[in-house]
């Protein structure tokens, strides 16, 4: 009780000290909020003022996998097959190329690093499941940019929405990538007569999300009470992401399976994402300070150069990625003038999926390598703040699809 309580004041304190602050300097020179609180949790962390001591960052780790669950349901719900099929084909292959590309292009070249560099070289058991790690938060992207772009300037055009559609399928197939990491390197061992195998795994993962949405939509896929709605999203979120944190699988994963399974089922679906988006942000606040207080700055410290030199090396191969898939998509579009060559561009915001992706992992894997790609990400996510804001807004300037001044 006394580590939520130090939570909610820390997440008080933030907002009253820091969120007006960067608010005015959002306004003058045009980037993403989100960051301070990034900020704030390294501030108070364990590694730099230790107000959020190792313990109480330890007894805050299953309501950190509770907000990472809600994340995941939130995505799931806003995947319908249906809107799948009716894109046209160059949205489509946007949402393919470039997070594939981003990451094999970003897995590809970490999995040489952390297995070759000096000084970094590790065995495939840690190798794998960091590069795998690294390559899914670079695929996913964040909407953060392009509701900013659309905030300050009027959209005239198809490619706002396609690149929202393109966002919105990125992160579900990220996620979803994501997920099969911890089947396929499991960590810890199951109570039973053998070790569950990676195929098992797969499937408890998709059993998990794929029952629980069965009961959801059976008690109360005509309910209409947004209050008994919320209750129960609560209520089935905290089972599923407890199962998965108890079995050291991905909360992000089994709840988007259940979000699918209700996206594509249940006729409350707007009335569900509707509850979820009410508490969207507060959720990726606390995400975001958790983030900050687990993120090792001392080790970075200690060998500033590596890490930097990795997180640089991440932040590029990432954007190269984006831009090569984007390319990709445009060159082989059966109507290439509804995108750009530079499309992957508008991919560059990263935001609070890959923060929560990172902390997922930190909480799971820990080793040598764990460190390191915390920071890459954390770091890309910083940086990402900063630029992408402007990369969409020129990418859609040169396509003649916002105004062109405030």
């Amino acid at each position: 009780m006394l580590a939520i309580l130090e939570l909610i004041a820390i997440l008080v304190l933030g907002y009253l000290s820091t969120h007006f602050v960067i608010e005015r300097l959002q306004t003058r020179f045009f980037f993403i909020t989100g960051i301070e609180y990034l900020l704030l949790g390294v501030l108070v962390g364990p590694h730099v003022t230790n107000v959020m001591t190792p313990a109480v960052v330890g007894q805050l780790s299953p309501i950190m996998s509770l907000s990472i669950g809600s994340l995941g349901l939130l995505y799931g719900l806003q995947f319908r097959f249906r809107d799948l099929l009716a894109q046209p084909g160059e949205a489509v292959r946007l949402g393919f190329f470039a997070p594939l590309v981003t990451l094999a292009l970003v897995a590809g070249v970490f999995a040489a690093v952390f297995r070759w560099a000096p000084g970094l070289a590790a065995g495939w058991p840690e190798v794998l499941p960091a590069a795998l790690v690294l390559g899914t938060t670079a695929a996913v992207s964040a909407p953060s940019a392009l509701r900013a772009v659309r905030r300050r300037y009027e959209a005239r055009g198809e490619m706002p929405d396609l690149l929202q559609f393109v966002v919105r399928f990125d992160d579900a197939l990220g996620i979803l990538l994501f997920g099969l990491i911890f089947c396929f390197f499991h960590v810890g061992q199951t109570q039973g007569i053998r070790a569950l195998t990676t195929t098992e795994w797969v499937a408890v993962n998709l059993g998990f999300g794929i029952v629980l949405g069965l009961l959801f939509f059976l008690f109360l896929g005509r309910e209409k009470d947004k209050h008994k709605l919320l209750v129960a999203l609560i209520g089935i979120v905290v089972f599923a992401s407890g199962a998965a944190y108890y079995l050291n699988l991905s909360p992000l994963f089994i709840n988007l399976v259940l979000g699918v399974m209700l996206a594509n089922t249940s006729r409350i679906r707007e009335q569900l994402v509707e509850i979820l988006r009410s508490i969207e942000k507060p959720v990726y606040v606390v995400v975001l300070v958790f983030a900050g207080a687990a993120w090792n700055v001392a080790a970075a410290a200690s060998t500033w150069l590596v890490f930097a030199a990795l997180a640089a090396l991440y932040f590029g191969l990432r954007a190269a990625g984006n831009y090569a898939g984007g390319y990709l998509a445009y060159a082989t579009a059966e109507a290439p003038e509804r995108l750009s060559s530079r499309v992957g561009v508008g991919l560059m915001a990263q935001g609070g999926v890959a923060v929560a992706m990172v902390v997922n992992y930190s909480q799971v894997y820990q080793n040598a390598l764990t460190d390191l790609v915390v920071t890459c990400v954390l770091v890309s996510v910083i940086l990402s703040e900063f630029i992408s804001v402007r990369l969409t807004r020129d990418l859609l300037l040169d396509a003649e699809q916002i105004a062109l001044a405030e």
